[in-house]
């Protein structure tokens, strides 16, 4: 489940990241929705906190903060990667 989280966040990650250099902010919010949504189902809290963050601040269309909040998803995203195998012995 952890491996298909990984690879589908990533991709969600990469398109919300693809989205903002089209300001496409429709596409991004359908990543994150469901981003959000995975992350939260497996407990990966700080990248479903931030995913929630971001997808209200678009719903009101409020795009000051989304570059660097999409980064830091990226960084959270990465944390997680890094850790995840460790802490569940994989």
């Amino acid at each position: 489940i952890f491996l298909d989280f990984e690879k589908e966040s990533l991709e969600q990650i990469d398109a919300c990241s693809e989205g903002f250099k089209n300001a496409d902010y429709q596409y991004i919010l359908s990543n994150l929705h469901t981003l959000k949504g995975n992350a939260g189902t497996l407990g990966v809290e700080k990248v479903a906190g931030l995913a929630k963050k971001i997808e209200a601040d678009l719903k009101e269309e409020n795009y000051s903060y989304i570059e660097n909040d999409l980064s830091d998803l990226h960084k959270f995203f990465i944390e997680f990667q890094n850790n995840y195998t460790e802490i569940l012995n994989l």
